[in-house]
């Protein structure tokens, strides 16, 4: 007597395969490690992450990150140091600048600005940023009127960063 074939369970558990998602939609997988779900969506050539516990959750996050940036609320791809930035910011505003406005300028942006916050990219400066440029002054005995052209120059070239789309807030106006 044979006995009766045993039903092969990975048949069994087989799912239909899932339909595939359009184009720019983004990917989303469970991480080799197998903690969560990874969500990756590339736009124009920058690739940004989101992670969830869930695949509904991930999808839901790729989702709401596609909305941010089609919204302009996610920074910029491949954001330029402080200090390259505001060399640009100098460039083009100094014709619209009386010529010792814009020394002045150049100076605060030399010799107080940059050496403090310019290696920082400008996607990922933060009030934090701005309040460390502005201790590091006060400790170098500095006037509060300095302090505050400081401030006011690094302010004046965020709100253009800003117009132009580089940053989602400006971190120095408070």
């Amino acid at each position: 007597m044979a006995a009766a074939p045993v039903a092969d369970t990975q048949q069994q558990k087989k799912r239909a395969p899932k339909p595939r998602r359009r184009p720019g939609s983004g990917n989303i997988y469970k991480r080799a490690d197998g903690r969560c779900w990874e969500g990756r969506l590339r736009v124009d050539g920058k690739l940004y992450r989101v992670y969830a516990r869930t695949e509904r959750a991930a999808e839901h996050e790729v989702a709401s990150l596609r909305a941010k940036i089609a919204g302009g609320q996610v920074s910029a791809p491949g954001s330029e140091p402080v200090a390259q930035y505001l060399e640009r910011w100098l460039t083009i505003a100094g014709p619209s600048l009386a010529p010792r406005t814009m020394a002045f300028y150049r100076q605060l942006v030399r010799d107080h600005i940059v050496p403090v916050i310019g290696r920082v990219r400008l996607d990922r400066l933060d009030p934090s940023d701005v309040q460390r440029m502005i201790a590091e002054a006060s400790h170098r005995e500095l006037s509060p009127a300095t302090i505050q052209r400081i401030r006011a120059t690094l302010r004046a070239a965020l709100s253009m960063a800003m117009r132009w789309g580089l940053v989602v807030r400006n971190v120095a106006n408070w």
